[in-house]
């Protein structure tokens, strides 16, 4: 699963390497999700070189691995099941409201096999089935959610204007001042607007 950490240029028994899109004989990605950088002359001011080819190291992020392809003053930053998944299937348009998705749900096993294309609401709602969205829960148990519960346990409030008790109802939420009361303000507020307006 662990492939993106072989960094040895060798090649894995049954490995396969294509052109990354876009970066023909520069770079080639490989079925079991690994990147190469090819071997390739390199023109410089001062002169050239030979750069030699070497496995790309892959970065880890909190949702998978991300990569970085330089080549000259281009620098393309992406995730590398993108990459995989587009390189070996360049006619495949990847839309806007679509994502490179692993079936297995690990994010660092970018083997061409476990990438599929899915809508992001829909890759959304499956990590949602598979409980791998850990911060909707934290989220639940956040101060607002419990003052919402505590908010619905309230049936009267006292009005911060005439003090007098009320229904919960006779109150907009998170208000302390009741609806007649404060449209009273708002029609003191709107006679004097028009006041000024004649002056």
């Amino acid at each position: 699963m662990d492939f993106y950490k072989n960094l040895n240029i060798d090649d894995i028994d049954g490995e396969i390497w294509v052109d990354v899109t876009g970066f023909d004989g520069i770079f080639s990605a490989s079925n079991f999700g690994r990147i190469k950088s090819e071997g390739r002359l390199i023109e410089r001011k001062r002169g050239s070189f030979f750069k030699k080819a070497a496995i790309i190291m892959q970065q880890k992020r909190k949702n998978g691995l991300i990569i970085t392809l330089r080549h000259g003053p281009d620098n393309v930053w992406t995730t590398v099941e993108r990459i995989i998944f587009t390189s070996f299937n360049p006619e495949i348009d990847i839309k806007d409201n679509e994502c490179v998705a692993h079936k297995n749900k690990i994010g660092t096993d970018n083997r061409l096999e476990n990438l599929f294309v899915l809508t992001v609401s829909d890759s959304h709602n499956l990590n949602f089935k598979k409980g791998l969205l850990p911060h909707l829960e934290s989220n639940n148990n956040s101060k607002h959610i419990k003052f919402e519960k505590e908010y619905c346990n309230i049936k009267t409030k006292k009005c911060n204007q005439c003090g007098e008790i009320k229904s919960k109802e006779m109150f907009e939420k998170k208000r302390y001042t009741c609806r007649s009361c404060r449209n009273e303000k708002n029609l003191e507020r709107y006679y004097k607007s028009k006041q000024v307006c004649k002056t």
